[in-house]
This record gives C-alpha cells, sequence and structure tokens, in this order.
C-alpha cells in the first residue's frame, strides 16, 4: 500500500465543491500546504472558486466522464503525499472497490491506471452528500444509499489492507447544527438513524481501518433576491466541518512519521543496551522457518488426506414426518438435517404485510417430493474439514462459515457428493428459494415463521438488535416447528436459483432461471434490521461476493420422479 490519498464520491455528493473550497484552504505558502500538481487542476480549482464566489454552482461531471484533478500535500520540505480526486460520473460507486471490476481483461490502461490508484490508497476520502440521507422522504431510497455505503466499506473490511477511511458527508452547517441539537454529535445521528452503515463501520473497524464519518459545509446557500429570488452558493473554507476535516487528514498523514521516528528511535536505544539482539533475531527467524515448514507439510498432509474422510451415517428414513431427523458424521463432525415434505404453501408476502419489498408477489407454489434440510448453517468447523481453511471474518469453531461467495459453496458441495452418504438418487446443493423459503415458514404463514411480531424475533435470532455486531453459535435461539435453527438472521444464506422475478400464478416445482447476473440469499444477518429477516425477504449478489454477513446451509434433495 502507497502513502498516497484518494478522493471519491457519489453522484450529486459536492466532492469537487469540497475538493476546491479544501485546495483554496490549504493553499500556503505555511506547511502543511496542497499544491496543484499541473495547470489543468490549478486553473480548475482557480475557475471553480470564481464560479462559486460570483453565486454560481459549478456544473455536474456528463455521464461516463473520466475527470481527475491532482495535488501534492507537503507535510514537511521533503515529504509529500500524492492526492487525486476521481470522479467517474454516472458510476455506481461500488464498482471502484470491487475485486471483480480490478479484474476486468476488457479495462483501458487509463482506468486501470486509477482503479490501482484507489486500490493501493492509505487514505480514502468517500464523499456524500447529507441530503439524500436527511432530507430523503423515500424510506427505500435513503437505505438503498446506506447500502451502497455499507457495500463499499465491506469490500474494504474484506481486502484487511488497514486502510483510513473517512465518510465525508457533504452538509449546509444548519444539516449539521439540526443533526447535533437532536443527537448530541453528528456520530450520534449516524449510530441512531443511520444505523446499517453504523455497523458497516464496526466490522471495518475490527478488520483493522480507521473508519470515521463527519459532516463538512464546503458551501453555505444564501438568497439573493433582484427581480426574483434565488439560492445560491456561499464558499465557506474556514467553516468547522472543513477545519476538523482538515485535521483528520494531517493527523492521519503525520502518523506514518512519527511512528518511523518513534521506531528508530527505539531501535538504537535497545541496539546500545543489548548487543545480542542480532542473535536473539537470528534464533527467532531460524524457529520461524521451522514452525513454517512444519504447518506447511500438516496443512498438506490434511488437504491430500480430505478424500480419505471418515464417515459415519445413519440410515435415510424411508417413511419421514415433518421435522424428522437424519445425520452422518464425517472426521469427527456432526451433520443433522430435518425433513420438510411435500405440500403447498403461499410463497412471498401479502400486499398489506409490514416493511414489505416490491419483488415479493405472493403466488401459490406446491412441491410435488419433500427434501432433507440442514439444521443450521453451515459451520466453520464443517467447511475446515472439507476444505482445509477459514475464510470467516469472525473465527469460531460453532459459528456460521461466512465471507464465502456462491462459487465458493460449490467447492464445498461437490465433495459431499463424491462420497458414499446417501442412497443413489440423492444429491447436496444449495437449497433453491421455493425450498428455503417452504421450509423457514414450516407451514406459516405470517411474516416470521413463528408469527408476525418483530419483538419475538429476538427468541429466534441473531440480528441488528441483539447481535452486537457479529455473528453468533449456531443453534443458540429457537427452532421452527421443523426443528430448522437461525432460518432468521445471523448470516443471509445463499439459494442456488439465478435472480428472478415472481410470477402471479400457481405453480409446481417450479423450474429455476437458467442464467442471470446474481444468485438469491434468504434469511437476513446480524447486522440486518427485523424486516429483512422476514421469511420473504430476498436479496442478490453476484457469485463471486463475499462478505461477513453472508454464509449458507445445504439440502439433500432425490432426483424428480
Amino acid at each position: 500500500m502507497t502513502s498516497q490519498i484518494a478522493i471519491v464520491g457519489t453522484e450529486g455528493s459536492g466532492k469537487t465543491v469540497l475538493s476546491t473550497v479544501w485546495a483554496k484552504r490549504m493553499s500556503g505558502p505555511d506547511i502543511p500546504y496542497l499544491y496543484s500538481k499541473n495547470y489543468r487542476t490549478g486553473d480548475y480549482v482557480e475557475s471553480a472558486w470564481a464560479t462559486l464566489n460570483n453565486g454560481e454552482w459549478l456544473p455536474s461531471t456528463p455521464p461516463g466522464t473520466r475527470f481527475e484533478l491532482e495535488w501534492d500535500l507537503h507535510i514537511s520540505t521533503a515529504t509529500t503525499y500524492p492526492v487525486k480526486l476521481l470522479d467517474f460520473a454516472g458510476q455506481d460507486l461500488r464498482a471502484l472497490f470491487s475485486n471483480e471490476r480490478r479484474n476486468d481483461t476488457n479495462l483501458s490502461e487509463h482506468e486501470r491506471g486509477v482503479l490501482d490508484y484507489l486500490a493501493n490508497s492509505s487514505i480514502i476520502i468517500i464523499v456524500v452528500n447529507l441530503a439524500d440521507f436527511v432530507g430523503e422522504p423515500e424510506e427505500l431510497t435513503r437505505r438503498r444509499n446506506e447500502l451502497i455505503l455499507k457495500d463499499v466499506l465491506d469490500m474494504y473490511a474484506a481486502d484487511k489492507k488497514h486502510q483510513d477511511i473517512a465518510v465525508v458527508f457533504t452538509a449546509y452547517d444548519y444539516y449539521r447544527v439540526e443533526m447535533e441539537e437532536r443527537h448530541g454529535s453528528f456520530e450520534d445521528y449516524v449510530k441512531n438513524e443511520l444505523r446499517i452503515l453504523w455497523q458497516a463501520m464496526i466490522v471495518g473497524q475490527k478488520s483493522g481501518n480507521s473508519i470515521d464519518v463527519f459532516p463538512v459545509a464546503a458551501v453555505n446557500e444564501t438568497e439573493i433576491c433582484l427581480e426574483s429570488c434565488r439560492r445560491v452558493p456561499k464558499p465557506n473554507s474556514t467553516s468547522f466541518g472543513l477545519e476538523r476535516f482538515s485535521d483528520w487528514v494531517l493527523a492521519k498523514v503525520r502518523r506514518p512519521i512519527e511512528d518511523d521516528i518513534l521506531a528508530v528511535s527505539q531501535l538504537y536505544r535497545a541496539a546500545q543496551e543489548n548487543k545480542t539482539r542480532r542473535t536473539i533475531i537470528l534464533s527467532v527467524v531460524s524457529i520461524v522457518v521451522i514452525l513454517f515448514f512444519f504447518f506447511a507439510f500438516m496443512f498438506y498432509r490434511n488437504r491430500h488426506t480430505s478424500s480419505e474422510s471418515v464417515i459415519r451415517t445413519s440410515p435415510l428414513p424411508s417413511n419421514p414426518r415433518a421435522g424428522d431427523a437424519w445425520t452422518f458424521t464425517m472426521n469427527g463432525v456432526e451433520y443433522s438435517f430435518h425433513w420438510c415434505p411435500s405440500g403447498k404453501f403461499m410463497m412471498g408476502s401479502p400486499p398489506l404485510e409490514e416493511n414489505r419489498d416490491s419483488d415479493e408477489t405472493q403466488h401459490q407454489v406446491a412441491l410435488s417430493q419433500g427434501f432433507w434440510m440442514q439444521e443450521t448453517e453451515v459451520t466453520q468447523q464443517m467447511w475446515k474439514s472439507v476444505m482445509g481453511n477459514n475464510p470467516s471474518h469472525f473465527a469460531g469453531e460453532k459459528l456460521p462459515v461466512e465471507n464465502v461467495s456462491w462459487n465458493d459453496c460449490q467447492e464445498f458441495i461437490n465433495p459431499l457428493n463424491t462420497l458414499n452418504i446417501v442412497p443413489s438418487g440423492y444429491r447436496f446443493s444449495l437449497p433453491t428459494e421455493v425450498q428455503w423459503e417452504y421450509a423457514c415458514r414450516a407451514g406459516s404463514t405470517t411474516a416470521y415463521g413463528f408469527g408476525d411480531s418483530p419483538e419475538q424475533l429476538k427468541n429466534y435470532a441473531w440480528y441488528s438488535e441483539n447481535s452486537g455486531g457479529n455473528t453468533h453459535e449456531v443453534g443458540t435461539k429457537k427452532a421452527n416447528i421443523w426443528g430448522l435453527y437461525d432460518m432468521h438472521g445471523n448470516t443471509w444464506e445463499w439459494c442456488n436459483d439465478w435472480s428472478d422475478t415472481y410470477i402471479n400464478d400457481s405453480a409446481t416445482d417450479p423450474v429455476e432461471a437458467s442464467t442471470g447476473s446474481s444468485r438469491a440469499s434468504r434469511g437476513g444477518g446480524w447486522y440486518y434490521f427485523a424486516e429483512d429477516c422476514r421469511s420473504a425477504s430476498r436479496d442478490f449478489y453476484a457469485p463471486s461476493y463475499r462478505n461477513s454477513d453472508l454464509g449458507f446451509r445445504v439440502v439433500l434433495v432425490g432426483e424428480r420422479k
């Protein structure tokens, strides 16, 4: 990772205005100061500053345009930090941070250079418009804005690069004052009102990233009335928020310098006090090398003996009743399944269900064959016994495995189908959306498998109100009447289907869509709200997507007769 700063933002966030006003504030000559790296940047800042002072707003970047500004932030006479504003007009902010985007072989050399700069920046400044949250009348739109930020922070948490991230809300001062009067501080406003974003910050901080949020009023509005009244900008380079933003950036860029000076000083004193340090270091290195080869050998042996799994299985019941159990043990790890009989149910949610989404059109579905659904989500112990690794963000043998993609799930399931566990004609797979919701409802017709009341959810699920910002051991909440645990909350669970739109017609054994761009997931997660944990709630992700709130369970199904 390089000592450099990247500024990005959502559409209409005011990132160019923020950068212009900040550049004027930091224009020197005293150190530290911000120096335009080329004539294009210098000319733009001066032109934009003049435009704002003349009471005109800056024009929006046309969709599809790549727009950059470049500075050097001088910290001392010998130390500078490159700073870039990266503006991809009309581009979903998440695309700039995704590994899929970075691995796209069709990127131009310029696009790859921009994405590499962003991926390797030690300080990331993400600019959003507070009005998209405070002034947004549609709850679903506000939550969509939150989820965009949450996904970006989750991508950084997954990378574990230990970056410094600032989420800057551009706002007029009266917005900031209003938030602080109502909540005590802007951080408390985010914690109380933007809970999805707050939980994403907690995850990122646990991954080693430094994440801060604050509002900045780079401009205020004033009203000019001549023949008619109009709202015009008024640059605000001395605002409290801009001062705090500048102090935050300077503290982050100075810290490595101070750390280096302290480290050199400590090493010098240690060398003077102990002449045998080199011998100790060589001894430690030798031990580390020996341990490395030992554990590498153990890992190699475990991976190459997995095909010789020790399996004990009970007979598969011939005439099971709803909720009956079947188990098998592999490498000392027990897998339990419960029978979900054939039958009919109403899939989706009724029009009057509270907090329902538009993609939950209710329709009748019939299943001509039953299936065996895993009792819990796949645990990290199960995953390691098959795969030999653990990709999870939260570590624990009995915790659900997470941070796994749909493709990763197939790599786990495929070996199970090569083992002599079940009779011929059966196979393991991810559940379809139909199978998942049928098993979750277990005969119920309410918002949750236990009823309609969100107040009871804490007895059945780990979600935003009680999770404490992490996953929990599977099977520690109440099961539904078919013996299945954690169907609500803990982690979202991958389903086999491509994303598809429900049709308002009854169907028997509906066939899944054969193609698509994203796969379905169900159940809600540890930092999602109660409404996201409803039986009918749906979400969709690219098959390669990984996240700390995304796991899975498997089903055992027979061939259709």
